[in-house]
Parts: C-alpha cells; sequence; structure tokens
C-alpha cells in the first residue's frame, strides 16, 4: 500500500490559483459548482469563450437561515447545564484541554446534535456522547458512556445512526448508537480505524464511510463492519459547493483505479450506487464538483488534455454543457509567457448554463441572494457583494471574515462572523451587509472555551468554561 492518494488529492484544481503568476478564467457553477482554472494566452476572437445568456429570474435553492433576529445583540434562550444533560459535575463539553484543538460537536440531524464531552484528565478522561435538541434545549437521551483513556472519534452514521471507534493500533472497540433513542444497538471490535491504515472513516455529509489506499471504498453497516464497495483509489472526495448554508447531498467521489490513473468515479454514500453519467464515448470524467440536484465535471476525451464542462443531474442524466474554448479545465495550471486574456473573471452559471453574473475577484459564498467575493484587499479584509437577480454590485464591506469566519445568516441582510481564536480570543460578530454597520460584538478572553455554532436555524454558543451550551436569541 502506498500513500500516493494523497499526491492524488493535492492535484484539484484550488478554488483560486494565482501561484503561478496566471490570472484565470474561472468558471462557478450554482454556488461555485466548478471552480476550476481556465489558463487563457491571447485568445483570438473565434477561440473565446462563447457568450452565455443572461438567467434573469434564477433563484438560488432554498438555504438555512437563523431563525431569531441578529439585529440587536442577541441574549441566552436555552440553557443546557451539565445537570441538564445528565452529565457529572465537571464535565467538559471537550475533546482537547486546549479550547483551540477541541471539536466536540459530531454533527447533526436537522435540530438533533450530537457533542462528545470528557471528564477527568490524561488516561483517567472518562468520554461519553450527548445529543440536544437545538431548537428546545432539551436533552435527546441519557449520555452515553463510551470508554476510559484515549479519545474515541465518533461520526454520523446516516439520519438514525451514530458510529465511534477507538483509536488503539490492535483490538479496536466500536460503538454503534440509535441516534434518536440513544441505545448502543452494538458494542464490540471493528476493523474500520483512523489514518493511515487501512478502512479509514471518513465523513461524507451524514454517512461514515470506511477508505482503502488503492482499493476503494466500503460502507459502514450496523455492526461496524464494511458493506458495499466501490473499487477506486480510496481517496474519498466529498467536494461539495463551498459557501452554501444547505445541507449536503449523499455523493462523494475517488480516483479510478490503476497507476497514474485521473479519471473520477461517482457514487452514492447510501448504497454505493456508482452514477454513470451520460457522457461521450472515449471520454473520462475528470474534477467533479457536486452542488443542488446536481453535479459538473470536466469531461475529457482520453487523447486530449482539456475537455469541456459538463453538468449533470444527480442521476447522471446529462444537462447543458459549459464550453469555454480549447484550454478546457487543466488538472494542473501551466505557466503562459504570452499576455492573458483580458476578460479573466470568475462565472456564476445555473444549472441550464444561463450566467447569473461575472466577477473580477473570487466568489466565496452565497447569502440569501447575495453573491459575496472577495475583494482581495488583504489588509482591510473587505467584501464586495452582487445580486444575483440584476448583477448590480452592492456596498464593499471591511473588517469581517466571510470565509472561514462565516457562521450564519438571517432572512434579511444580517450576517454573523467569528473573528480570532480561542488562544487570543475570539469575537462573534453581526454585521448589515447593507450598511456594513456593525451591530454587536460578543468577546470572550484567551484560553476561553467559549465557541458559536450554527446548528440547523439555531446559533448555539458554549460557554466560557466549556460545561454549559445555550441558544443566543434576540431579547425579548
Amino acid at each position: 500500500m502506498t500513500y500516493e492518494h494523497h499526491k492524488r488529492i493535492q492535484r484539484r484544481v484550488a478554488l483560486w490559483i494565482l501561484t503561478f503568476g496566471v490570472l484565470c478564467v474561472v468558471i462557478l457553477l450554482v454556488f461555485f459548482g466548478v471552480s476550476s482554472c481556465i489558463q487563457s494566452a491571447q485568445f483570438s476572437d473565434d477561440r473565446r469563450p462563447p457568450e452565455y445568456p443572461r438567467a434573469d429570474h434564477w433563484d438560488p435553492p432554498k438555504q438555512t437561515a437563523l431563525q431569531s433576529s441578529m439585529r440587536v445583540k442577541p441574549v441566552p434562550g436555552w440553557v443546557a447545564s451539565n445537570e441538564d444533560l445528565g452529565l457529572a459535575p465537571g464535565t467538559r463539553i471537550a475533546t482537547d484541554p486546549m479550547p483551540i484543538h477541541s471539536q466536540p460537536l459530531i454533527g447533526n440531524i436537522g435540530d438533533r446534535a450530537f457533542f462528545l464531552v470528557s471528564n477527568g484528565e490524561d488516561l483517567g478522561v472518562v468520554w461519553s456522547l450527548v445529543g440536544l435538541n437545538v431548537d428546545t434545549g432539551q436533552r435527546l437521551f441519557p449520555p452515553v458512556q463510551l470508554k476510559r483513556g484515549g479519545k474515541p472519534y465518533c461520526y454520523l452514521n446516516g439520519p438514525d445512526a451514530l458510529l465511534c471507534i477507538t483509536t488503539d493500533i490492535d483490538n479496536r472497540t466500536a460503538w454503534v448508537i440509535d441516534s434518536r433513542s440513544g441505545v448502543v444497538t452494538y458494542l464490540g471490535p471493528t476493523e474500520l480505524a483512523m489514518r493511515p491504515n487501512d478502512l479509514n472513516v471518513q465523513q461524507v455529509g451524514i454517512y461514515a464511510v470506511a477508505e482503502s489506499v488503492d482499493e476503494g471504498v466500503y460502507g459502514i453497516g450496523s455492526r461496524a463492519e464494511p458493506t458495499w464497495f466501490v473499487p477506486g483509489a480510496g481517496n474519498t472526495s466529498p467536494v461539495y459547493v463551498n459557501g452554501l448554508d444547505i445541507d449536503q447531498p449523499p455523493l462523494a467521489f475517488q480516483t479510478v483505479p490503476g497507476i497514474n490513473a485521473l479519471g473520477k468515479t461517482l457514487f452514492s454514500v447510501t448504497d454505493g450506487r456508482v452514477i454513470e453519467p451520460e457522457t461521450p464515448d472515449g471520454s473520462e470524467i475528470m474534477n467533479i464538483q457536486l452542488f443542488p440536484g446536481g453535479f459538473a465535471a470536466e469531461v475529457r476525451p482520453r487523447d486530449q488534455p482539456f475537455g469541456p464542462v459538463m453538468l449533470f443531474d444527480d442521476n447522471g442524466k446529462r444537462m447543458t454543457d459549459v464550453d469555454l474554448g480549447p484550454f478546457g479545465l487543466p488538472i494542473e495550471p501551466a505557466v503562459f509567457e504570452a499576455p492573458v486574456f483580458n476578460d479573466q473573471g470568475w462565472w456564476l452559471f445555473t444549472p441550464d448554463g444561463e450566467l447569473v453574473v461575472k466577477t473580477a475577484e473570487p466568489p466565496v459564498r452565497m447569502v440569501g441572494s447575495r453573491l459575496i467575493v472577495d475583494a482581495n484587499e488583504f489588509s482591510t479584509r473587505s467584501w464586495d457583494q452582487y445580486d444575483i437577480h440584476t448583477g448590480a454590485r452592492g456596498k464593499r464591506c471591511a473588517n469581517l471574515d466571510m470565509a472561514g469566519g462565516y457562521i450564519g445568516h438571517e432572512k434579511t441582510s444580517i450576517v454573523v462572523t467569528s473573528d480570532g481564536n480561542p488562544t487570543i480570543g475570539l469575537d462573534t460578530e453581526a454585521t448589515d451587509l447593507n450598511t456594513c454597520e456593525r451591530l454587536w460584538t460578543i468577546s470572550s478572553l484567551p484560553g476561553s472555551s467559549r465557541y458559536v455554532w450554527r446548528i440547523n436555524t439555531t446559533l448555539v454558543q458554549l460557554s466560557d468554561d466549556g460545561t454549559e451550551l445555550m441558544s443566543l436569541v434576540a431579547p425579548s
């Protein structure tokens, strides 16, 4: 077994690649459906990407917004303490003594959220799993005690199950837990493992899968055992549209089997069904990107270095093509000495191939009907915004993080973001995108465990000492 799959993953085109000094024409299909560079060197008129019809009446898929207004600084709504959750005194909702490394949220299914908690220190720490309804603040079931000692790893595995495994080299143990009742339906040995072993467990949407390098991807069953199998490189790529407040579809892809292979196989993570897109004979699928209702892919003739981008529904039915000229979508950027095509930019398309908007800088996310674009001003951390219905450019907002610091938005113009980290101090902030006004800030001191998540439609905050969860809601 080798670890060539790490290199294969790195070959995927990044969201923005300017490190080679080459400007890129990039298309973004349905909220960043494809984000791959198209190198452009002195296109003549007959080699320019074609003009595309304007999408005047397109609406984005429904996004999950915060149900409570964020215009005024929020206050705690429900509060869930250790006692409320059925935990022993001193239990912390944490997976590491250092808050910056702690990741207690396992995931959520709608309003049902699941956390890994710990009590004690070093080898004496006791690990448990708790479930919480974030709409009401009520626990879902009594805490499920897992083990003492080293941290287990836990995953969602479909709408009704949770999976936890130990990281021992040998004699690993697994728990399969009913995510509605908390009942342990299986406790026993498992072949599943963590990297760098075989059958490495990965989270893909709400499902857990197991990867084996240069072998393929397995489903995981009710006794923590491998089930369905899709052969391939074992480098699952659950690459989904970035910057969307929307659930990921149960699809993933991996590199096809074979030495130096680059083609991709798309499959369902619910049952291992392979999606076979409607493509021309003699071609292979490259650079897949999932989006709501389907996926986009470069479809490359086997004897050509590039190919057109095609859009498919989630069953592989071909919907439309987006042809951006003979340079296609390269796997890796190449260096061109000639001047770049002067119409470089980022293009947002609908699933039907209609152009929504062009921007000069890379889009980061959608907030309602606003396309948020990096203004490329590092010193001011500025963001442009475009109305996807009209293409009109809005105000440029500065001093906020709409990329990694984005938390959520309400149905109006207000976004909630974070700045800093638990080590240096964390700020949670609300900004009105209409005016760029900072509405409020909640700050915590360096070393605090405080953290804020958007879980479904609720803003959930962990307390400074890591012992309480609470909702953040508008003052009554």
